[in-house]
């Protein structure tokens, strides 16, 4: 299971048990954390999108340099 979905699946349960509270402030609390996740969710998202697009642009100047050699 990737970060994203770990995360993803942290902030659907916090969401799943604050509809099962009774307490309005626990509720609210576990909705900021389920919030939370979501955004870190995305988070590592981007940062596998970047870290992806930096290897690709790298193998593309790999492959740049090594045909300017040929």
């Amino acid at each position: 299971m990737t970060t994203e979905a770990k995360c993803l699946e942290y902030a659907r349960e916090c969401a799943r048990r604050a509809k099962l509270v009774t307490n309005p402030e626990l509720r609210e609390r576990l909705l900021s954390i389920a919030r939370n996740w979501t955004v870190r969710a995305t988070r590592e998202d981007f940062t596998s999108d970047r870290e992806h697009q930096l290897a690709s642009r790298d193998d593309t100047h790999r492959n740049i340099s090594l045909t300017n050699v040929r």
